[in-house]
């Protein structure tokens, strides 16, 4: 019975270094003063309030000129032209949005504005652009696309450092956040996830997968806040989150019911396709 109990004691021990560990890596930066209210006072319009069978396509001024009409925060992202600028786009490759094949990040700016959008007079905006636009209307929440060693966050905060809006940041590698964290650490700062051992994306080894899955790569980026695929929120890693003090948000929320049930697990969503409540 003594050896049984030496064993039994021993296992508690290691678990609970494990989850001590697994706390450690995955913990947040704690905020202060209530620095995210920005972002929590209305849903966040993901890509903009776009809606493509009413010629209102995703990252598009238009998508981001209606969120503003209807008060919601934007989430948008970000890719750098070839010459050094950054423009809102999502996909990087522009065969879907713009009917042409090719990559925004080995076009010039003159290039990309030749794109047209989903078929519309729509252009691709430059973060520049989008900033005028919202001048501080709503908050924008910043996506940063690549592999966080492409330059575009030092190019993208030149001019967020000249506006006076409220933004935060966000991407799904962490060696982007962890700019922020490293040469803008005031700047709000969040770690992109899901369950990425389901979704299996191409290009990523198991143990990224892993990691991400996880949220072990908080330890590298340190963010002051989570946003995971609302699919995924009730594994206890994203709820860790807030009993961590730090704030969790959905995406991409699809309609009302997902939202509701949301409600409780988490402090906003990043929604797409309805009109939520506020």
């Amino acid at each position: 019975m003594d050896y049984i109990a030496m064993v039994l004691v021993i296992l508690l021990l290691v678990i609970s270094g494990l989850y001590l560990i697994l706390f450690f890596m995955i913990r947040p930066t704690k905020l202060k003063n209530h620095e995210l209210d920005c972002l929590l006072y209305a849903p966040i319009a993901h890509r903009g309030y776009h809606d493509r069978t009413k010629n209102d396509p995703e990252n598009s001024m238009k998508a981001f000129r209606q969120a503003i009409e209807k008060g919601y925060n934007i989430e948008t992202d970000l890719w750098c032209s070839k010459d050094g600028v950054p423009v809102c786009f999502h996909d990087g490759d522009t065969k879907r949005m713009c009917g042409v094949e090719g990559h925004v990040k080995d076009m010039t700016l003159e290039e990309i504005k030749n794109l047209r959008l989903a078929g519309t007079g729509e252009q691709i905006p430059t973060l520049e652009e989008l900033l005028q636009l919202v001048d501080g209307r709503v908050s924008l929440l910043i996506e940063f696309k690549g592999n966080g060693k492409m330059g575009i966050e030092e190019k993208a905060f030149e001019q967020l450092c000249r506006y006076r809006g409220r933004y935060a940041v966000q991407a799904f590698h962490p060696l982007s956040v962890a700019w922020f964290k490293k040469y803008a650490p005031k700047v709000l700062r969040g770690q992109l996830s899901a369950d990425f051992l389901k979704r299996k994306e191409a290009g990523l080894g198991w143990a990224v997968r892993f990691a991400m899955t996880h949220l072990l790569v908080n330890v590298i980026s340190r963010p002051h806040f989570v946003a995971y695929d609302y699919r995924g929120v009730g594994r206890y890693e994203p709820s860790s989150i807030r009993s961590l003090h730090g704030v969790l948000f959905a995406w991409t929320v699809p309609d009302q019911e997902s939202a509701d049930k949301l409600a409780k697990k988490v402090d906003n969503i990043i929604f797409e396709g309805f009109e939520p409540k506020k």
